[in-house]
């Protein structure tokens, strides 16, 4: 597979030299051929990977401390050199954690490649962007009149604090994207990407957009997506004006 793999086997150990020859451990028998469908690019292979572990620091603004962002095709080439030695070399990022091997294994192959740049990876099973789902009725629709709107402090802030505002995602410690969802006035501040609300629309709303994958990686990242009846609740909420509540 080239010199990144080579890198990978002498940090590693012979153990793994199946990173993309025959698996590694959590891998199962899914080769890296199996996993990429071809040579690894930056925009069906890499940046998901990079936007899953990398971007809560390497984000579009970086944060917690990191030096630059990775947030770009053309930052990540920038930073190639940093990437080898810290990702596939020494497996040192994310913090403490490092990467699984198969994931170092695609990154190793992409950089062996020349770190191609490719097309978007459309997946036929998502949500078209910016479009509902299509048992879910249009985002906008009004629904039956329900009693009083949910309420931060009833349901929505609970709800959030379970799925988005955990460690190393939405919390207040290290917000990624600069969103804190622990607090309402985290989600009245928005993030980066700016704000939630979409002027009380919900088929505007970043927050909803994000609920269903529309436009972007489905959210949460990691754990159940959120069920249908809680998308709903949320949409309710921002047609309602995003109240706080008693």
């Amino acid at each position: 597979m080239g010199s990144m793999v080579r890198a990978i086997a002498r940090a590693t150990g012979p153990a793994c030299v199946a990173l993309a020859l025959a698996g590694c451990p959590g891998f199962g028998d899914r080769t890296l051929e199996a996993l990429v469908d071809g040579a690894p690019t930056w925009e069906a292979h890499v940046r998901p990977i990079f936007e899953v572990q990398c971007w809560s620091c390497h984000g579009e603004r970086p944060a917690g401390g990191a030096p630059y962002a990775l947030f770009t095709y053309e930052q990540a080439v920038t930073h190639a050199a940093a990437i080898e030695h810290q990702v596939v070399v020494e497996n040192r990022m994310p913090p403490g954690l490092g990467l699984p091997n198969a994931e170092r294994a695609v990154i190793a192959a992409w950089l062996d490649g020349g770190a191609p740049r490719g097309e978007p990876k459309m997946d036929a099973t998502a949500p078209v962007p910016d479009a509902a789902p299509p048992d879910a009725g249009p985002l906008d629709a009004t629904p039956p009149d329900m009693g009083p709107p949910p309420t931060w402090n009833g349901e929505i802030g609970p709800l959030l604090a379970g799925g988005c505002a955990t460690e190393f995602c939405h919390d207040v410690d290290q917000p990624s994207s600069g969103l804190d969802l622990s607090t309402y006035a985290g989600f009245d501040a928005g993030g980066f990407s700016g704000d939630l609300r979409g002027g009380g629309d919900p088929a505007a709303s970043l927050l909803i957009k994000r609920l269903r994958g529309i436009g972007g990686a489905r959210m949460p990242l990691t754990g159940d997506p959120f069920t249908e009846a809680q998308i709903r609740l949320c949409e309710a909420w921002i047609r309602a004006g995003a109240p706080v509540g008693p």
